[in-house]
């Protein structure tokens, strides 16, 4: 689609993606970019694991009491866990389920 402005025709881009990001954004390059995006997906999985170990220690606690934060404790059972994903059940390789 061409318009004309000051007399001289100019294209218009419609649909423009952007494939590398620019050095605006604070990458140096593409595969910094990428490697921050992958880093940032595997943190957010560790955490949502963990989190939902959390969560099942808390619902299934028989009294009303609270259960503080135990990382200690959330990584014994995420260890029990992890076998039973990889190992047993062989659903998934080890790095995907607590990367």
């Amino acid at each position: 689609m061409a318009q004309v402005f000051g007399g001289k025709p100019r294209l218009l881009r419609e649909n423009v993606r952007i494939t590398r990001p620019p050095l605006a954004w604070g990458y140096s390059s593409y595969g910094e970019m990428k490697m921050k995006m992958k880093s940032k997906k595997k943190i957010e999985r560790c955490d949502h694991v963990d989190k939902a170990i959390f969560d099942l220690i808390q619902n299934i606690n028989p009294t009303k009491e609270k259960i503080k934060w135990d990382i200690q404790a959330i990584s014994e059972i995420r260890e029990i866990l992890r076998d039973f994903y990889v190992n047993v059940w062989k659903v998934c390789a080890d790095d995907k389920f607590y990367p």
